[in-house]
């Protein structure tokens, strides 16, 4: 009996021990929480790291060791695999001084080319989303190929902040000469003339419907802009915009209960006159 005893004794600790959870500190909760969605985790392809602590000369391909400008980030993602990623460190700032051409024909919508954020394990700025300054007057995400539409497709770009340094002047980005299937999701556009131009091709070549489709946004925002979205594709874009529902805390009301003094009883000394020999008491 005594041997049963200590026998399920030492089974009730083994089981109380495994069965307590692990504990996860920052950025391995952000980690566990990207590998949940792999499209901010960088897809299914490899992932390039950029943030403005990092170093151009650097291979890019971890969060220790990342590269340092926009310009490098966007130079690769002109040329990666479908399902790599170009991944902002949150926290971070970039300047772009010229307007970036992107096309890329590897990208399928099936398996997108990715623009996303990370975590840096550096810094460990978790709640401000990578910020992408313009210092010119044009698109800044200039999605076309050059001379006649060829159809490309395919894009994701995610979770940032663009802004312009000149008021009033240039865009976000440009969709033009058959570029389908882009999602924009979780970014401000602030300060550009315009967010985003939709519409517009050269002549098309074999293959090519000369129309950009599909473009899409879930949380894009504009800010300082004189129109959102312009362009033959701004009417299917809106329409198929979604904003997420502000969360609206419920008011707090606070019951105070009343303050009831206690009563004050005021004890008189008896007051003794003098009134041609007549004593009376009060």
């Amino acid at each position: 009996m005594n041997k049963f005893i200590m026998v399920f004794l030492s089974s009730v600790m083994l089981i109380s021990c495994t069965t307590q959870p692990k504990k996860i500190d920052v950025s391995e909760k952000i980690n566990l929480e990207l590998l949940d969605n792999p499209s901010a985790a960088g897809g299914t392809g490899t992932n390039y790291y950029v943030c403005d602590d990092g170093d151009d000369n650097n291979d890019g391909l971890s969060e220790l060791t990342p590269w340092k400008s926009f310009s490098k980030g966007i130079g690769q993602y002109k040329k990666i695999q479908a399902g790599d990623a170009i991944l902002f460190c949150r926290g971070g700032v970039f300047y772009t001084a010229k307007s970036e051409r992107i096309a890329n024909f590897n990208c399928l919508v099936s398996n997108p080319c990715i623009i996303s954020d990370y975590y840096n394990p550096v810094s460990q700025v978790e709640d401000v989303a990578p910020l992408i300054i313009s210092q010119h007057t044009d698109a800044v995400f200039n999605f076309q190929d050059p001379g006649r539409a060829d159809h490309d497709e395919g894009y994701l770009l995610e979770n940032f902040n663009l802004t312009s340094s000149i008021d009033a002047q240039g865009m976000g980005f440009l969709f033009y000469n058959d570029v389908d299937d882009v999602q924009l999701s979780n970014i401000k556009i602030s300060s550009f003339k315009y967010g985003i131009q939709v519409g517009g091709s050269n002549k098309p070549a074999p293959g090519s419907n000369a129309l950009n489709e599909r473009i899409i946004g879930n949380d894009v925002v504009g800010e300082n802009l004189r129109s959102l979205v312009i362009g033959i594709g701004a009417e299917e874009f809106l329409a198929n915009l979604v904003i997420s529902e502000p969360i609206i805390a419920e008011p707090v009301v606070v019951v105070l209960e009343p303050i009831i003094a206690d009563p004050v009883v005021a004890v008189l000394e008896p007051v003794i006159a003098n009134t041609e020999g007549t004593y009376f008491v009060c």
